[in-house]
């Protein structure tokens, strides 16, 4: 999950190579923006495997974990 960049600052260092690798090994990246509260829950919840972009979308986490998931961060 991915915070949209604020003007021409990304989260973290090379996010968009990132997220290309990502999408190749089969990881799907959701900009929660875009997506109601509701709809970001059922997507934490639902998921196998969450790696967050340093933001405020972590806190997601906190409202829709359940256990066994395996979870990233990633900073920088």
């Amino acid at each position: 999950m991915h915070k949209q960049p604020t003007r021409y600052r990304p989260l973290c260092t090379a996010q968009d190579v990132i997220e290309k690798l990502l999408c190749a090994d089969g990881y799907e990246v959701v900009a929660p923006k875009q997506l109601s509260l509701s709809d970001q829950i059922t997507l934490v919840h639902d998921a196998e495997v969450l790696l967050f972009a340093e933001s405020s979308a972590l806190h997601l986490y906190g409202l829709g974990q359940r256990a066994h998931q395996r979870v990233g961060l990633i900073s920088g």
